[in-house]
């Protein structure tokens, strides 16, 4: 088999899934700042009055934010599937057959 350099399309749909994958992620992290930074503060002052479970506000938000992240990959994902299956009729992106 050789190698081909990717056509035109396939860096479009690169550029595609890029671009859902960092306008979710900027929203998703955004709001979950602020979100850890609230219930930091209400936990502090009214809850547990100054003690505050360090692993649990690290823990709780990176799993969060790991299946946030996953969740706006995965339609990304098959987008740029359904980019590359409707200029080519392949998802096979490099390889060309032998000649």
């Amino acid at each position: 088999m050789r190698m081909l350099p990717p056509p035109q399309s396939m860096r479009h749909a690169e550029r595609v899934f890029l671009q859902i994958i960092l306008e979710n992620l900027g929203v998703i992290i955004f709001g979950s700042a602020i979100g850890w930074v609230h219930a930091l503060v209400i936990s502090v002052r009214t809850i547990t009055k100054g003690v505050v479970d360090v692993p649990v506000f690290i823990g709780v938000p990176a799993i969060l934010l790991s299946v946030a992240t996953l969740a706006c990959w995965i339609p990304a994902r098959k987008v740029t599937r359904l980019i590359r299956w409707q200029r080519f009729g392949t998802s096979n992106r490099d390889v060309a057959p032998n000649v």
